[in-house]
């Protein structure tokens, strides 16, 4: 059964949802939340403490003093390819871009930017699974969660995404 917290953060709220102990989304913002909520009717509020390692986590995060996260996370609910590409994405270091052919390369399939982008923008669990690190050659590429919280999470990890070019 799914139960939810609610963190406020300078990003905004930030709904984390657990599923048996183990995290398995976060949703930025009350909107895309409510969407959540019409298609998980079942979801309770969490009991007190119930989430309050990864809520612990994501506060030291927005603090500035965790770089990566050790919560126990739930990837289950990908397929094998959105799976593979979630877990490249835990490997990309706090302040530091890579490409959605980046990505593509890591998982041996260097013809699938695209599949990549649409793996990335299904990740369940935005910030900790950090898809905000992805960009295209180009730009900045998009953020299912909304353009302004990528950009509003690069800032926090301090790249200056303005001045980057892309080969």
């Amino acid at each position: 059964m799914y139960s939810y917290t609610k963190l406020n953060s300078n990003l905004g709220d930030i709904y984390v949802i657990t599923n048996s102990g183990v995290l398995s989304n976060l949703i930025l913002g009350t909107e895309n939340f409510k969407e959540f909520r019409a298609k998980n009717k079942a979801a309770v509020l969490a009991q007190s403490g119930e989430s309050l390692p990864v809520l612990n986590e994501l506060k030291s995060y927005f603090d500035g003093d965790l770089k990566k996260f050790s919560y126990r996370l739930n990837l289950e609910t990908g397929k094998k390819f959105q799976t593979s590409v979630w877990k490249e994405l835990l490997k990309i270091p706090f302040g530091k871009l890579v490409t959605y052919k980046d990505i593509a390369n890591k998982i041996g399939r260097p013809n699938s930017s695209r599949a990549v982008g649409n793996a990335v923008g299904a990740n369940p669990l935005p910030i900790v699974i950090p898809c905000h690190r992805v960009v295209s050659k180009t730009g900045l590429g998009g953020y299912s969660c909304g353009i302004n919280y990528k950009k509003k999470l690069l800032k926090h990890e301090g790249i200056n995404y303005q001045d980057r070019f892309f080969n």
